[in-house]
């Protein structure tokens, strides 16, 4: 899954990892990458961390704290 709110760079990102051969979830802000998530359990995610609403950090923050078993021993900072 790959969540950026500027579509240029979406448009990039998804690019460059579908041409390796993954499958890519799109979501333009937060908001919208929570509801993916929950629904559909992404494997990766690469996500903002400036975004208006909810933005990358809260996300990731959200998700360690509710979805332990799903993410929090693959989550990585940079």
């Amino acid at each position: 899954m790959v969540i950026e709110n500027c579509l240029s760079k979406l448009k990039l990102i998804s690019h460059y990892l579908s041409d390796r051969g993954y499958n890519i979830i799109k979501a333009t802000s937060g908001k919208e990458a929570l509801q993916i998530i929950l629904e559909s359990k992404p494997v990766a995610i690469v996500t903002d961390i400036v975004m208006p609403g909810i933005s990358g950090f809260e996300l990731c923050r959200f998700i360690k704290t509710n979805l332990t078993k799903t993410y929090a021993n693959n989550m990585k900072y940079n």
